[in-house]
Formats: C-alpha cells, structure tokens, sequence
C-alpha cells in the first residue's frame, strides 16, 4: 500500500470536522457571513467577498503611517510600493501576509492574502476598510493549490481571512496611533 492510501481514510475521516473549525472551540468566535458587521458581499452570482471594514476609536496619526506600514505588511510585488496615497486623514496602501495554516487539518499550508487597504480618519477614531481581497495557497503535497483567488462571503478560508486581517489591523492601529515617544520609551 502507498501513503497516499493509507492518509485518504483518515483525511476523510478527520477532514470535514477541520474545514470548519479554523479557529478553537474555546475562543467562540463567530461564523464570518454577510451579516457580519463590517463585512461586504458582492451582489455577483456566485457571491464573493468584496471588503472587510474594521473600527478604531483611536485617532489616525498620518506621521506614524510610513514607518508603521513598511514594518507590518509586504509590497504585493517587487516593483510596487506599500504606500499610494497618504494625507492628513487617508492613507490608501497594497499589500501582502503570509499565513501558516493547514489543508483538512492535518497537511500544513502557506496562504498569502492579498488586499488594498484604506485607513480614514474621523471625529471619533479611524476606519480601516481591506478590499480587493484574494488569496493563494500551497502545501508540501500539492493538494489544492491555487493563485490568487476572490473569496467566498463564508467558509473555513473566508474565516482564515477575517481572522488574520483583524489581527493586522489592530497590530496597524496600535503602530499608527502610539505616538514616537511612546514607542521610544517602551524601547528602553
């Protein structure tokens, strides 16, 4: 018998119960769907997720972007900057993260999440909006691989997606909101 004979009964057996729980029964987080706040769905046949919005009530420091952008996300490529366009309350930026993950739960994956993202200034904080989302994924076997691809408004990946961006987002709106000598202090 091969490997690959013996890893399908467990794949199938373990698979489905991973799929969905991308995230551990202990933290509850909820299902991301078109009903989540902040999230938008395409009114395209299939749907797909078309921006994910996420709420600060800190105030946006356009001073801090440069340095907080080029030490939190990636160019999306080689000949592409981070930064688009940053005034004294906007900032349009690209970029892409790397995420550790795993296929049917046991096949360790590399994904990269591609995005746009805009951070508005207001009265009563910032909002950050990714949009243009796409994501790619490989692994060691080759199973499932793809490029870079628009999401569906729910599942296992939509759910990786949102989990990561929100982490990125609050590292972003610490960065950008902690003024230099804050940071400067905390760094001695």
């Amino acid at each position: 018998m091969t490997k690959a004979s013996l890893l399908l009964p467990i794949l199938l057996l373990t698979g489905c119960a991973a799929l969905e729980l991308p995230f551990s029964p202990g933290g509850q987080q909820g299902r991301v769907s078109s009903t989540t706040p902040g999230i938008a769905v395409s009114r395209t046949q299939p749907p797909r997720l078309e921006s994910i919005s996420f709420l600060s009530e800190r105030a946006f420091v356009p001073a801090r972007a440069r340095h907080c952008l080029t030490e939190l996300i990636p160019p999306a490529g080689e000949d592409t900057e981070v930064i688009q366009f940053l005034g004294q309350d906007v900032l349009n930026a690209g970029g892409e993260i790397a995420a550790a993950g795993s296929q049917w739960g046991i096949i360790p994956s590399q994904y990269r999440i591609r995005f746009q993202l805009s951070a508005l200034a207001h009265h009563n904080g910032t909002t950050y909006g990714f949009s243009r989302i796409s994501l790619a994924r490989e692994d060691a076997w080759g199973l499932g691989d793809h490029d870079f691809a628009p999401l569906p408004p729910t599942g296992a990946r939509t759910q990786k997606v949102y989990g990561e961006l929100q982490a990125l987002y609050r590292r972003l709106d610490e960065c950008l909101a902690e003024p230099d000598s804050d940071r400067q202090r905390k760094d001695t």
